[in-house]
């Protein structure tokens, strides 16, 4: 490698902690009660995987070993090629008291989770997303294929789109990792299909049209940046 593309390369890594380092701080400013958390995991939605898990750019997990959630947090910030920026900031009562199960859900090993959360605060700057404290909500993170079916049973969830009611596949690489208003009937955050980079899915509230939580939607395509932080309150 030469040393203009030495340079290139460096520069370009640290373009992308820059992005990431910005949505740390514009969390901050967004929602102030996130100084209560600390940081696990800063999320590029746009970049790859490794070896069919994602690639972090900051991860703290293994700092968090042994120690007690009492909240877990998640913050997404999209930048459309408009300039608009989109915000949400949500967090919940834990699923797991594992760091290493609660970022982007991992291919190896694969850990499911299907299940109802506790708690839900959700903080948006995206018009329709309601905002305020919830008793329960709903989670599906898996790294597999899914489809359409309400396998969960969930109240209100629709068996002919993807929503906030689906089934996962044993197989395949799609992935979803989405947190859901279930009384509201609203995705509240949407990361989807990760292993395509850029062409990733991601979404704040509903998608408008087809599917509400954003699968098939190619929306990547609509944003500059898209960070998120997975964070915990301890």
């Amino acid at each position: 490698m030469n040393k203009l593309m030495m340079f290139a390369a460096a520069a370009f890594a640290l373009g992308t902690v820059a992005v990431a380092a910005d949505a740390e701080q514009e969390l901050q400013k967004f929602a102030p009660e996130a100084k209560a958390f600390k940081t696990v995991y800063v999320v590029d939605a746009f970049s790859g995987v490794d070896k069919g898990n994602k690639k972090y750019v900051k991860d703290y997990s293994d700092t968090f070993a042994g120690k007690k959630f009492k909240k877990i947090g998640y913050y997404l910030r999209l930048v459309g090629n408009d300039g608009k920026v989109q915000q949400v900031f949500v967090t919940m009562d834990p699923f797991s008291q594992n760091a290493k199960e609660i970022g982007v859900p991992a291919m190896n090993p694969k850990k499911n989770f299907q299940v109802n959360v506790s708690n839900l605060t959700v903080k948006s700057n995206v018009p329709g997303v309601k905002n305020g404290t919830f008793p329960k909500g709903n989670i599906e993170f898996w790294a597999t294929n899914y489809a359409a079916g309400n396998g969960a049973k969930i109240p209100g969830a629709d068996n002919a789109k993807f929503d906030f009611g689906d089934t996962p596949a044993p197989t395949g690489n799609y992935g979803s990792m989405q947190i859901h208003n279930t009384a509201e009937k609203q995705t509240v955050m949407a990361y989807n299909h990760w292993v395509t980079g850029k062409n990733a899915e991601v979404g704040i509230g509903n998608q408008s049209v087809n599917n509400p939580d954003w699968t098939f939607s190619n929306s990547g395509k609509n944003y500059k940046t898209a960070d998120l932080v997975v964070l915990v309150q301890l």
